[in-house]
């Protein structure tokens, strides 16, 4: 007869079980505290400087993000932009090219400044404005020769005047003299002070264009006119020194009294009749010749 024996479960068969509840366990107790957590929390674990990508990549010294931009030869452009780099107003290979004061070269060549004229300048503050450098946001006009603008690159100024690049520069003559408009000017064929007024020249008490006119003997007359010397009687004369006092040539500074006879005399006041001073309300009665007759009456 078989006897039939039963054994109770040891504490060896439970181990298995009893470490796989064990482990449930903790596990749900790891995920629990999790599952408390708002959206806010979410966020501000996410908002760490390791997992943000704004701070993750980097295009020379600036930060971006690439979601929305790209680097671009060390330049942040949009994410769509097309990858170009600009000098200026042109785009350039920058692995063969270079931009040099906003102008591309070579890359092989060295950058240097641009000039103006003689003088070299930084583009990127100033320009050049017909061979003079001035300020970039300066309006850029053309040079002035007196009340006269030019073009510097076809066209010089001589003294105040525009003449072609190549000609030679001469001062301008008044009448016989050259002179330096700058500190003088031709006043009437006549060189004078730039700040002197010019007035004509005068002909005795009378001003006249010597242009035009010249001055004879005191007299103004056309200028291709012949000037001749003035006569006093028979004898000719210079005005400028002497003066005709009735038919007699004296100083021009001498005081001109007419003469009667021997005696001088003031024709406002007298005159001079037969060789004799009278006044001159009197009558001057002509000379009687008395003849005798050969009768001997």
């Amino acid at each position: 007869m078989h006897t039939i024996l039963t054994q109770r479960p040891s504490a060896l068969n439970l181990q298995p079980l009893t470490t796989y509840l064990i482990n449930f366990a903790i596990i749900v107790h790891s995920i629990e505290p999790y599952q408390d957590l708002d959206e806010n929390d979410l966020d501000e674990t996410k908002a760490t400087p390791e997992e943000d990508p704004k701070t993750s990549f980097r295009c020379g010294k600036a930060v971006y993000n690439p979601l929305t931009h790209k680097c671009c030869y060390l330049n942040v452009i949009p994410k769509y932009s097309t990858c170009q780099p600009r000098c200026g107003l042109v785009s350039y290979n920058p692995l063969t090219h270079q931009c040099c004061y906003l102008k591309v070269i070579p890359k092989r060549l060295i950058c240097r400044r641009p000039r103006c004229g003689s003088v070299s300048y930084n583009p990127l503050t100033h320009k050049c404005c017909y061979l003079k450098v001035i300020p970039k946001l300066s309006i850029c006009r053309r040079p002035r020769c007196g009340l006269v603008s030019y073009n510097p690159y076809t066209h010089k100024c001589c003294y105040l005047k525009v003449i072609p690049k190549l000609s030679i520069c001469k001062p301008p003559r008044c009448g016989l003299v050259s002179y330096n408009p700058l500190t003088h000017k031709c006043c009437y064929l006549k060189v004078i002070p730039k700040l002197s007024i010019c007035k004509p020249p005068r002909c005795g008490w009378v001003s006249y264009n010597p242009l035009t006119h010249k001055c004879c003997n005191l007299k103004v007359i056309p200028k291709r006119s012949l000037c001749l010397s003035l006569k006093c009687g028979l004898v000719s004369y210079s005005p400028v020194t002497h003066k005709c006092c009735y038919l007699k040539v004296i100083p021009k500074l001498s005081i001109c009294r007419p003469r009667c006879g021997l005696v001088s005399y003031n024709p406002l006041t007298h005159r001079c009749c037969h060789g004799k001073v009278i006044p001159k309300l009197f009558i001057c009665k002509p000379k009687i010749k008395y003849y005798l007759s050969s009768t001997g009456h």
